[in-house]
C-alpha cells in the first residue's frame, strides 16, 4: 500500500525513544483508587489454507486453533499458571490472558489510578501476544498474525449483509459503593462529553456511500444509558455487578464498556486519571446542577461523534454549551478538590492544556498524544498528498493497520509513526519489560508472587480448586491477595478453607513470601 510506506509530509525518523521525564515523579504520590482494563483482539492471519477460503465453518475453526496456539505459547514468554483450562492463564505480572468465546482477551492488572502502571500493563500485554504469536508464525509455516487493539471490525448480519461489529475494552474502577446513585449520575453526564479525550479515530459509514471521520470507534454503537449487557444493547453504564472485591471493604467496580482501547501513552493515562478525579467528586459530594445536565445523552452521544465538530453544542436541561466549555464545567470542579496528589495535579495541568488546545482547534498539537487526533492527522496527509477520500481502500487500510500492535513499522502505521517520533512515550522500553514479568504494587503483586510459587511447586498446583483475582483455594487453605479486604495491599493472608463458608474470616496477617 502506498500510504503505508510513503515518507512525504511527514517528519524524519527519530533516532531513539525519548520519554516525558515530568511525569516519572508522579509515582511520588498515589490516589487510592484501581483501575483495569479488558481488552478483547482483532486479528488477521496470512496466508489462509485453501481448505478454509471457501467454508466459513471451516475457516472459523482453523481461525481458533491459532488462537488456541497462541495462548498455549503465553507460558514461554512470560511466567503463567493455566487454571482448568489450557486457553486460560493467570500471569505473574497481575495479568489474565484468556480465549472469550472465539475471540483472544486480555485483562490487565489492578493498578492504582495516577500510576504508570496502566501504561505498562497494556505495553507489556502487546509485548507478550507479539513474542507469542511469532512463535506460532514460525511453528505453522505462517507469514503474518496480526492483532488489532481496536473497537470494531467487518462481520455479518443475520441475512449475511455485511456490518460493522464492535466488541470491547472494558475500563473498570474502585468506587465507594455507598455513593452508586451518585456516581452513575456524573457519568452519564462526563462520560458523552469527553469523546475528544477518549477517542480512538473512526471513519464510519453513516448510510450507505457517506463517510464520515468520527472521534470514537465505539460511540456509535452505544444504545442506552445504562444496563447490563455487553454484548446488545451495550449502555454508557454498564450496570453489571461481579464479585472482584469482598464488598465489606466499601468498594465495588464501575465497569464501563463505552471507551474505546487506545494505543497513545498519554491518553491511556489521562483517561484513568481524569475519570478518577470525577469519580472523587462524585464521592466527596460535588453535584452536577441538574440545570446543567444533559437532556439527551444517548443522542448527544452519537451526534457529536460522527459530527467530528469542535463547536458542537449540548443541549442541557436550562441551555446550550459548547463541548469544549462543558469538559471545563468538571475541571473547574475537580480543581477544588483537596488534598491532591502529585498524579492528580499533573493530570490537572495536562487535562486543561488540552482542553485550550481544542478550544483553539489546535488539532496538530495533539499527534502522538490523542489517538483520533494522530490518525486524522496521518489521514490527512495522505489524503492531500494521494487525493483519496474516506471511502477509499487506502483510507480504511490506514484505520485499520493504525491499531496493529505490531513494532514493524511495515504492518503497524502506529509504528510508522512511533518511527518517525511522533508518539509521545511516558514510558519506555525498559520499563515494559519489566512489568511482562511483575505486577503493579496492588493485591496483583501477591497473586502474581502465588503463581510463581505454584509453577515452582508442583504439589501446590495440583491442590488448587479455585483462583479468581482475590483469592486462590487449595484443599486446606485460602489464600487471600491484598490482605483482609484490602485490594491496594500487597501482602498476601492465609486461612483454613471451609467449603461450606460463604466469607472466610482468617486470624494474622502476614506478607508471603514465596
Amino acid at each position: 500500500m502506498r500510504v503505508f510506506y510513503c515518507g512525504g509530509g511527514l517528519p524524519n525518523a527519530a533516532s531513539q525513544i525519548i520519554v516525558d521525564t515530568s511525569f516519572l515523579k508522579i509515582g511520588m504520590s498515589m490516589p487510592e483508587r484501581l483501575c483495569g482494563r479488558e481488552q478483547e483482539y482483532g486479528l488477521t492471519i496470512f496466508p489462509i489454507p485453501r481448505s478454509c477460503r471457501d467454508d466459513d465453518e471451516v475457516r472459523s475453526e482453523w481461525r481458533d486453533s491459532i488462537i488456541d496456539a497462541v495462548l498455549t505459547r503465553i507460558p514461554l514468554v512470560a511466567p503463567a499458571l493455566a487454571f482448568k483450562s489450557d486457553f486460560n492463564y493467570w500471569l505473574s505480572n497481575g495479568s489474565r490472558i484468556y480465549k472469550d468465546q472465539q475471540s483472544l482477551e486480555a485483562a490487565g492488572a489492578e493498578h492504582l489510578a495516577g500510576s504508570l502502571d496502566g501504561i505498562l500493563q497494556e505495553k507489556a500485554t502487546e509485548l507478550i501476544l507479539l513474542r507469542a504469536s511469532q512463535m506460532v508464525v514460525n511453528s505453522r509455516h505462517l507469514k503474518v498474525i496480526n492483532f488489532y487493539k481496536n473497537n470494531v471490525g467487518p462481520g455479518e448480519d443475520e441475512i449475511g449483509n455485511s456490518i460493522e461489529v464492535t466488541y470491547g475494552s472494558h475500563h473498570n474502577y474502585s468506587y465507594a459503593i455507598e455513593k452508586r446513585k451518585e456516581v452513575i449520575r456524573l457519568l452519564l453526564n462526563f462520560i458523552p462529553a469527553t469523546l475528544p479525550l477518549s477517542g480512538n479515530g473512526h471513519i464510519y459509514e453513516v448510510y450507505e456511500g457517506k463517510f464520515v471521520y468520527c472521534f470514537s470507534q465505539r460511540a456509535n454503537h452505544l444504545e442506552r444509558l445504562a444496563g447490563s449487557c455487553t454484548t446488545a444493547e451495550r449502555a454508557i453504564i454498564n450496570t453489571r455487578e461481579e464479585p472482584l472485591m469482598d464488598s465489606s471493604c466499601g468498594l465495588s467496580r464501575m465497569h464501563l464498556i463505552s471507551r474505546d482501547a487506545t494505543r497513545c501513552e498519554l491518553q491511556t493515562w489521562l483517561v484513568d486519571t481524569i475519570t478518577h478525579l470525577v469519580l472523587r467528586l462524585a464521592e466527596e459530594g460535588w453535584r452536577l446542577p441538574h440545570r446543567l445536565t444533559l437532556k439527551r445523552p444517548i443522542a448527544d452521544i452519537h451526534s457529536f461523534n460522527t459530527k467530528f465538530d469542535l463547536d458542537y453544542r449540548f443541549q442541557l436541561q436550562s441551555r446550550s454549551i459548547s463541548a469544549v466549555e462543558y469538559n471545563y464545567l468538571f475541571l473547574r470542579a475537580a480543581r477544588q478538590l483537596k488534598p491532591l496528589s502529585v498524579a492528580e495535579k499533573k493530570c490537572l495541568e495536562e487535562w486543561e492544556r488540552i482542553l485550550e488546545l481544542l478550544k483553539a482547534k489546535a488539532v496538530r498539537k495533539l499527534v502522538g498524544e490523542l489517538d483520533w487526533a494522530t490518525k486524522w492527522f496521518l489521514l490527512e496527509n495522505q489524503m492531500k498528498k494521494w487525493h483519496f477520500g474516506l471511502n477509499s481502500s487506502e483510507a480504511f487500510k490506514i484505520n485499520m493497520e493504525y491499531h496493529n500492535i505490531s513494532a514493524s513499522p511495515r504492518k503497524s502505521i502506529f509504528a510508522l509513526l512511533n518511527e518517525r517520533g511522533l508518539i509521545k512515550h511516558l514510558v519506555d522500553p525498559k520499563m515494559v519489560q519489566e512489568m511482562v514479568v511483575n505486577a503493579p504494587q496492588t493485591r496483583a503483586r501477591s497473586r502474581g508472587e502465588f503463581i510463581r510459587r505454584c509453577l515452582r511447586d508442583n504439589n501446590l498446583r495440583r491442590q488448587l480448586q479455585d483462583f479468581d483475582w482475590q483469592s486462590a483455594k487449595t484443599i486446606t487453605k485460602v489464600i487471600y491477595f491484598g490482605g483482609i479486604n484490602n485490594p491496594f495491599s500487597s501482602h498476601t493472608v492465609f486461612g483454613p478453607y471451609d467449603p461450606n463458608a460463604k466469607r472466610h474470616r482468617f486470624p494474622g496477617n502476614f506478607e508471603f513470601r514465596p
